[in-house]
């Protein structure tokens, strides 16, 4: 482990991306943004406080990045200088925020990573007893999970609660990771996912049959699932001991051999790569896996499942090695490379960003992205006030469009109606192309 904690190499992750950005000046630089409108007598000085507390609990928060001699390193520094940023009224008469003012939140200047804090905070009245704060971190010290933890903090500090244990480190996560992946007691994971991800161009590629090359359009589409199939869905997950991502999964796995006839199904997801010992970390700890399940030898859909179920826990055995550490390894020439191959993505089954508690204040979310457009179909599944779910879709790149979204949800919908209310059908019998 590094002698100092308060400087050295960069993790590989923070590597790739800066790599990444630098040999590609079109690429976003990617960042964690979310807004949330506070109702209530907010005490601006008194949130800023709040954010110093924060701001000296975390040196992720704090960290620098600097390249010597072709290394990217970091820094932590001691203190920064940092306010919150208070934009001009945009009254509003209890109305929603203006969309153009929602559209401002997703342009930031790129931060300048030689200088922290890699964070922005901005604030709008928007009428009496009426704010949008809008929040920016740069994703080289975030994922969603830190910026839970960030906003719970400032809620907490602005109540103003002294926090009796210290923060974890994420910079002696970041060396304990380093000691763990050039060490022997990665081996057995790397092993695993050597033999899991053989065959296939890119470990993880999954080629639709209506992916094209050229489009490259976004964009994002939903479908509702009523209260009683969503409720159908939770006892089918009970009864074959399935987590909800284990039971909405094999509806994906069941989707996508369907649509590629190809019984060998690969889809991505990802872990928060926390212990319980630092569940309150600030950091860019989290990273994806590859759930790949040959369903060929299921019967029923409940066979399917189960095949599914087995496969995610010993994903979940292994889940500490990264993915794209895996696939640097094994292709080094895609180092700083985005990728360029489609990929399908389950988003985990809850919300990313949940409003913080101010004292005083009620808080909502308006808005928490952090989504950019790469070769990819991600899945999300939501819980909605009505008891149902929602089942959305975001696509980027390969020829896809709306219509083509819209289908494929239909499809999944039918997967999971398939799914829940004949578990014990012969497949063969269900889908005449069952590719099993």
């Amino acid at each position: 482990m590094n002698d100092n904690p308060l400087a050295g190499p960069a993790s590989y992750a923070q590597a790739h991306r800066h790599a990444m950005e630098a040999a590609q000046p079109d690429h976003p630089q990617r960042t964690m943004r979310t807004a949330y409108r506070l109702r209530g007598p907010l005490d601006t000085g008194r949130l800023e406080r709040a954010f110093h507390t924060v701001l000296a609990r975390h040196d992720a928060l704090r960290m620098a990045f600097t390249e010597h001699r072709g290394e990217l390193r970091y820094e932590v520094h001691d203190s920064v200088d940092w306010h919150l940023s208070r934009e001009p009224d945009v009254p509003v008469d209890g109305g929603p925020v203006p969309p153009e003012l929602l559209g401002e939140l997703d342009v930031s200047d790129p931060f300048a990573r030689h200088t922290p804090p890699l964070v922005r905070a901005r604030t709008w009245r928007l009428g009496t007893d009426d704010w949008l704060l809008a929040l920016t971190v740069d994703h080289m010290i975030a994922d969603t999970s830190a910026v839970e933890v960030l906003t719970d903090e400032v809620g907490r500090a602005y109540h103003g609660e002294r926090f009796a244990d210290p923060a974890p480190s994420f910079a002696h996560w970041i060396a304990d990771q380093a000691d763990y992946l050039d060490g022997q007691a990665c081996a057995p994971d790397r092993d695993y996912w050597d033999r899991t991800l053989a065959g296939r161009a890119a470990g993880w590629d999954t080629p639709l049959p209506d992916f094209g090359t050229s489009a490259q359009e976004s964009g994002h589409r939903t479908r509702s699932l009523p209260p009683a199939v969503a409720a159908n869905v939770s006892a089918f997950a009970k009864r074959h001991r399935l987590t909800p991502y284990m039971a909405y999964l094999s509806a994906v796995v069941l989707c996508l051999a369907r649509r590629t006839g190809d019984p060998d199904v690969c889809v991505l997801g990802t872990t928060v790569n926390r212990s319980r010992a630092t569940r309150g970390l600030v950091g860019w700890c989290a990273h994806g896996l590859a759930y790949r399940v040959d369903v060929s030898p299921a019967r029923t859909p409940v066979d399917l499942a189960l095949l599914v179920r087995a496969g995610c826990l010993q994903v979940l055995r292994h889940q500490r090695y990264p993915l794209l550490r895996w696939r640097l390894d094994n292709r080094p020439g895609e180092h700083g490379q985005r990728l360029r191959r489609p990929y399908v993505f389950l988003h985990p089954i809850t919300e990313y960003f949940t409003p913080p508690r101010f004292v005083g204040l009620t808080t909502e979310l308006v808005e928490g992205t952090a989504v950019e457009a790469d070769p990819c179909l991600g899945f999300l599944v939501r819980a909605l006030p009505t008891g149902g779910m929602s089942l959305g879709l975001h696509y980027g790149g390969f020829g896809y469009d709306d219509d083509r979204a819209d289908a494929l949800l239909a499809d999944l919908e039918e997967s999971v109606r398939l799914l829940v209310d004949q578990p014990d059908t012969d497949l063969t019998r269900l889908l005449p192309d069952w590719p099993g």
